[in-house]
């Protein structure tokens, strides 16, 4: 996160970095909006991120979301939270669309790759597919990830069940669509009905678990 907290509310930091991660300084060259916008302050943001200087590792899917949401220029800066986000779930085409390739690989943790990803999203966006299009590859292509991930779970672990949280599955797309396919392949799905799935849930889980304790 380029910046630090200042990458939620720029999500083209995001973008930044992650076509850094996928193209290396080449991304400088690409014709994308979010970098002839930014090109003035890209210098720093690569010294920010191969210094890894103010620049912390994040395993939020939301920040995933927010930099395709920049790179289809869909939303360079957010005014409210989760905004990227939104506008990307909104773009999104409603025909299935096939996903794009992903790294899975087999050792732990279980590290989700999105450097094929980023590069299938621009390959498309350079070609000039439709930003719905490439919103809607996008969305099932992390429910594909994340279903092949808790399909190797309950191998290893040998139970059926799946919770789904964070603040990601409140995006209608991504929770119908992996709740569906989750179910197909005989999982028990459960997830947030009375309390938020995101950060607004914390609070409450903090107070649980200190009864707990």
């Amino acid at each position: 996160m380029p910046g630090g907290e200042l990458a939620i509310r720029q999500p083209w930091r995001m973008a930044a970095s992650h076509l850094h991660n996928a193209f290396g300084p080449r991304y400088r060259t690409l014709p994308l909006p979010c970098v002839a916008r930014h090109g003035e302050v890209l210098d720093d943001i690569d010294a920010m991120l191969a210094g890894r200087i103010n620049s912390p590792p994040t395993s939020s899917c939301g920040r995933l979301f927010d930099a395709v949401s920049a790179m289809l220029d869909l939303c360079q800066s957010a005014t409210f939270e989760g905004e990227p986000a939104v506008r990307l779930e909104m773009a999104a085409d409603d025909s299935p669309a096939a996903a794009y390739p992903f790294e899975l690989p087999g050792d732990r943790p279980i590290v989700l790759g999105t450097r094929a990803v980023i590069q299938g999203v621009i390959d498309d966006f350079l070609r000039g597919v439709a930003a719905g299009i490439i919103a809607r590859r996008f969305h099932q292509t992390l429910i594909e990830a994340f279903s092949q991930i808790a399909t190797r779970l309950r191998d290893e672990w040998k139970t059926n069940t799946v919770v789904l949280g964070g603040g990601v599955f409140l995006n209608g797309i991504f929770l119908s669509g992996l709740t569906e396919t989750l179910l197909g392949l005989g999982f028990e799905v459960f997830w947030p009905g009375e309390v938020p799935p995101g950060d607004g849930g914390i609070s409450l889980g903090q107070v649980a678990m200190a009864i707990a304790y």
